[in-house]
């Protein structure tokens, strides 16, 4: 049996590599899902991890120059919110741009900024549902974009921990709001049916 050539091997497989990174890269650019891009990688028989780590970090550098752009127009719609409490309008555009970053990162494998991501989705799901018009958590919401703006831009994740627990507190007052606000109804439902029946 005649000696396998181990760099003609080696070779072949930097050659296919290559090729499948390149190919990435121009289905990014023809707005291909990256989702499908990662999992036609991951299912290459090339046996090489190369491949992977190169269409990720194209998939990271198209989330960053998304991200930048989506961030800005974040921080203009935030500020017209703040101006125009009651436009419900506002808040589900910032959700579905919190969406956006959220499955962005996800597939990009920046974990840190999928979850602040996620917790600005559910504050803003939760003010659009409950007509939610104060300042109270303005500031918080001001810095988490700030956050995600550096931890994306600039891989800077300080500050993490107590930005999420923050946030956390947006949805677990809500929480509560709501459950204070179904047990006001249900009392007042009782009160009045019995009354009525007294009546009658």
């Amino acid at each position: 049996t005649a000696p396998v050539d181990t760099t003609a091997v080696e070779s072949t497989a930097q050659e296919l590599d290559a090729q499948a990174v390149k190919s990435a890269a121009q289905s990014l650019k023809k707005g291909d899902n990256v989702f499908d891009i990662l999992i036609a990688t991951e299912t290459d028989t090339t046996p090489s991890a190369t491949n992977a780590d190169s269409v990720e970090a194209i998939a990271q550098a198209n989330f960053v120059e998304e991200a930048e752009d989506l961030i800005s127009e974040a921080q203009a719609l935030l500020s017209q919110w703040i101006e125009e409490r009651l436009n419900r309008s506002l808040l589900l555009q910032l959700q579905r741009i919190a969406h956006s970053l959220k499955g962005g990162a996800k597939i990009a494998g920046l974990t840190s900024v999928a979850e602040i991501s996620r917790s600005l989705e559910n504050s803003f799901e939760a003010f659009a549902i409950r007509s939610f018009n104060s300042p109270e958590f303005d500031t918080v919401l001001n810095s988490a974009f700030e956050w995600l703006k550096a931890a994306i831009l600039e891989r800077n994740e300080d500050g993490f921990s107590l930005l999420k627990a923050d946030l956390d507190k947006i949805h677990q007052s809500e929480i509560t709001s709501t459950s204070n606000e179904s047990l006001t109804h249900a009392h007042l439902f009782s009160a009045t049916h019995i009354t009525e029946n007294i009546q009658g």
